[in-house]
This record gives structure tokens, sequence and C-alpha cells, in this order.
């Protein structure tokens, strides 16, 4: 098997707000990503001849959307900045995945809650937005079941 790098176009970020299992896409998407986090607690004394030393601490996660700003409904399957953003003022907790469309068993998934959103409309240029999704528990690896 060749290691060749996988086109960034191959990852989805979706969402399943709805009917269960049913997840659908952010509109056009123009980035998303996955990012994770530990932290380690402290344990160094005098007994550690000098040397740091610490024991696995709280673990963190958040996936990371932006896309372009869609006027009006957007395209069955998809949900707009309007969606989300009445997501977030619920304080709704919702699944999420990261999904390479030519591997089904490439996917990062769990639940999440909207923690930012944010609207940006520069001049002469393609309104966007982003937003980020900060894990609710344990994510996971895996295809789902």
């Amino acid at each position: 098997m060749a290691n060749n790098p996988i086109n960034g176009t191959k990852y989805i970020l979706s969402t399943a707000t709805g009917t269960a299992g049913a997840y659908v896409t952010a509109v056009c998407l123009t980035s998303n990503g996955f990012s994770s986090s530990g932290d380690r607690i402290d344990t160094s004394s005098k007994c550690t001849g000098g040397w740091e030393k610490s024991i696995d601490g709280r673990k963190g996660w958040t996936m990371t959307a932006e896309a372009q700003k869609i006027p009006g409904t957007p395209d069955t399957g998809t949900m707009s900045f309007n969606h989300y953003f009445a997501l977030w003022k619920a304080g709704t907790t919702f699944a999420a995945q990261l999904v390479n469309v030519d591997d089904e068993d490439d996917i990062i998934r769990g639940d999440v809650a909207i923690t930012s959103i944010d609207n940006t409309a520069p001049d002469n240029d393609v309104a966007t937005w982003t937003m980020t999704l900060t894990g609710q528990g344990e994510p996971f690896i895996t295809a789902l079941p």
C-alpha cells in the first residue's frame, strides 16, 4: 500500500440534529477539522530527583467548521448558519462526525455542543461563518454501526 496523502476535500463535517441516525452537512463548507488535547497533573516533588513527573488528567476535543454564508433555505441534506445558530442558542447537544467520503471506516464522531459561532461579512469578499463544536464525553474513531 502506498503512503499517499489524502485530499482534505474528502473530509466532511456532518451533524445529526433531527431524524435519528440522519446526518446532514453544513452547507458550502470551506474547511473543517478535529482537535484534541489533554491535561497533565503535576506530581513532581522532592522525591522525583529534580525531574518533572505527571499523571494523565482531563481530556477534551473540538470540531471546527468554516462555510460560505448562503441566503434562504439550503439544499436538502445540508444545514445553514441559521440552523446552527438556533442550536447554539438553545444549548442543544447533538452528534457530529468528520467523515472521509471515500472510506467509511475513517470517521471521528461523538456528541458535541456549539461553543462559538461567528458570522463574518468582509467588504468585497464572500460572507462566511465559523463554528466550534466542543466534545461532550469521549470521541470515537470508527465506522458507524
